[in-house]
């Protein structure tokens, strides 16, 4: 049985993790989430999707379950790992105070597999709170850990202060930063190995678009490792399935959210199809700018998503 991915999702006290599993319960496109929570009063879980309850677990009607972790993280995570055939992905809601490297450490030593980092920030607040002589430090960590920022509660700031925090946010961490509404695929997803899963055309948002690009000959892992070294910044999301010269019998994966880069040979069977590379980038590249860069890897450019 392949291992289940797991997606972190970190913030300081206030910047809409809540808001964001609910959007993730609401809207898990179609997969069986176990989402791992620190409290089961602050997640408004609509009672139409409860099946079962008990003081540790809820059911939900559209397969995902939402476990505490009252109790401690290793624990709730074995009783995931006891029902890992029932799930598709697990979400780890980090406390306010949590530190996202914690997680991964203990990821490492375990069944599964780190997806990504995703850390909220609240536009109104985070640059106050970073001068926290307390909160500062672990403010920073937290952000400095993730693989993916989404910036929440712009519309209550002007633009200066946006674009005041979105230069703080880069000059602090790698990770691309996004604001606005937020789909599932731009979260998560790091760790498929179905080529149907490559296909992002349900992701409408205003503020990204996406292209997509067959690769019909094996290429050498260094010329992957080439390719991706000029990936444009603009280019937050790449998912690829395709094969190499190293073992051209095999399906390669490759798996790319903000500055964290997979190349997984061997991880899943080959039909001998032509391979399929899926890029997300932000609207300030241009689309010939995310043509041209496809191009250098594949064979043709497929299609946008505007």
């Amino acid at each position: 049985m392949d291992s289940l991915p797991l997606t972190v999702v970190a913030g300081y006290l206030g910047a809409g993790k809540t808001t964001l599993i609910n959007q993730m319960l609401a809207n898990n496109d179609g997969q069986r989430l176990a989402l791992l929570v620190n409290d089961f009063g602050e997640i408004n879980i609509d009672a139409k999707l409860v099946e079962s309850q008990d003081s540790d677990t809820i059911n939900l009607s559209n397969g995902c379950v939402c476990c505490t972790l009252a109790d401690d993280f290793s624990s709730a995570l074995a009783q995931i790992e006891g029902m890992s055939d029932r799930f598709d992905r697990i979400i780890v809601e980090m406390s306010g105070i949590g530190e996202p490297d914690k997680v991964v450490e203990w990821v490492r030593n375990s069944a599964f597999i780190l997806d990504g980092i995703v850390v909220l920030a609240d536009a109104t607040t985070i640059l106050d709170w970073a001068d926290n002589r307390y909160a500062g430090p672990l403010i920073c960590r937290q952000l400095s850990a993730a693989d993916l920022i989404l910036l929440t509660h712009t519309d209550l700031v002007d633009g200066e202060t946006v674009n005041e925090v979105n230069e703080w946010l880069t000059e602090l961490s790698a990770a691309p930063v996004l604001q606005g509404p937020v789909s599932m695929p731009m979260i998560i997803g790091i760790s498929r190995t179905n080529g149907d899963d490559l296909e992002w055309t349900h992701t409408h948002l205003e503020d990204h678009h996406s292209a997509s690009a067959r690769v019909s000959e094996p290429i050498s892992i260094d010329h992957l490792e080439k390719w991706l070294a000029r990936r444009p910044k603009q280019v937050i999301r790449v998912k690829g399935i395709l094969r190499t010269t190293t073992d051209p019998c095999v399906t390669t994966i490759l798996q790319v959210c903000g500055p964290r880069e997979e190349i997984t040979v061997g991880h899943a069977e080959n039909d001998d199809g032509p391979g399929l590379v899926v890029a997300i980038a932000t609207i300030d590249l241009d689309k010939l700018d995310l043509d041209h860069w496809l191009a250098e890897i594949g064979d043709r450019q497929l299609a946008h998503d505007h």
